[in-house]
């Protein structure tokens, strides 16, 4: 198997964690 398929796998799926994360803050941001 290519390891290039994993890495892109795993970078495409923690953007879209990130992107979700930031997304939650942007819509309720919390103070502190």
């Amino acid at each position: 198997m290519n390891t290039t398929w994993w890495i892109v796998l795993v970078v495409v799926v923690a953007l879209a964690l990130v992107a979700s994360v930031v997304d939650g803050w942007g819509r309720s941001p919390r103070p502190g």
